[in-house]
């Protein structure tokens, strides 16, 4: 991928977190950002038209793995810090990708 796709994914990524984020605070008044070495669990799934094979979908949410990172939501994305489940589901209608953080 080119530097400038790259950091086009990775802003979008940024921005696509901070409104969930500003959406979560409107309805709930708090988020709970993770502290200094606190492990938090995240789950991914990615609803797709077509399956990817396992590699090409982990290496597809690093840039949001660093958003997550750059807004507090995890510590650090290292695996003593961080649980990552990511899964995929094939649905044509409705596609998109839901996040998960847990203690």
């Amino acid at each position: 991928m080119h530097h400038m796709e790259r950091a086009k994914l990775n802003n979008t990524w940024h921005w696509e977190i901070r409104a969930a984020i500003n959406d979560w605070e409107h309805k709930y008044r708090e988020l709970v950002m993770a502290g200094y070495g606190e492990k938090r669990r995240v789950k991914i799934l990615s609803c797709r038209r077509n399956q990817l094979d396992k590699d090409n979908l982990l290496g597809g949410t690093k840039p949001l793995i660093d958003a997550l990172v750059h807004h507090h939501l995890i510590w650090n994305d290292t695996p003593g810090d961080m649980e990552l489940l990511v899964d995929q589901k094939i649905d044509r209608n409705n596609i998109g990708t839901y996040i998960e953080i847990s203690l």
